[in-house]
């Protein structure tokens, strides 16, 4: 899980999601993938099967949505709405239509959505040592 969180935090993973967030918004992306110059297509893909990973992980019970959610969710919420339209172009490119066996990008969809269903403030505040400003006793 450690790993999984300092994969999050690289400098490569960093610069796609400013990528998603920033740029991608002002690109036509109808051709899916293929509508990105190569090094943009990188910083994609790579952030894309990143959180298409970790859903497979939360998706078999490997990895509880709990501390994904706590830890990931905002950004597993943000980059996937700004993703969604090259994803659902990049499935009908790639399988020639709405593909419901093989979808390209299925667990990242999936995680998006049980982080929706368990966000992440409601994942911290489940838990026994989580704190905030109105729970410290004020100091004598």
């Amino acid at each position: 899980m450690v790993e999984l969180f300092r994969e999050h935090r690289s400098d490569h993973l960093a610069e796609a999601r400013l990528f998603v967030h920033q740029e991608l918004p002002g690109y036509d992306v109808s051709e899916g993938l293929n509508s990105l110059p190569p090094d943009k297509r990188k910083l994609v893909r790579d952030l894309a099967w990143y959180y298409d990973n970790l859903g497979a992980l939360v998706a078999h019970e490997i990895v509880d949505i709990g501390p994904v959610s706590g830890y990931l969710g905002g950004p597993v919420v943000s980059t996937w709405e700004n993703m969604e339209p090259l994803v659902l172009a990049h499935r009908r490119f790639r399988y020639g239509g709405p593909a419901d066996d093989v979808q390209w990008q299925g667990y990242y969809e999936n995680l998006y959505r049980l982080v929706k269903q368990n966000p992440p403030g409601a994942m911290r505040r489940r838990l026994e040592r989580w704190t905030s400003e109105t729970s410290i006793p004020p100091r004598s």
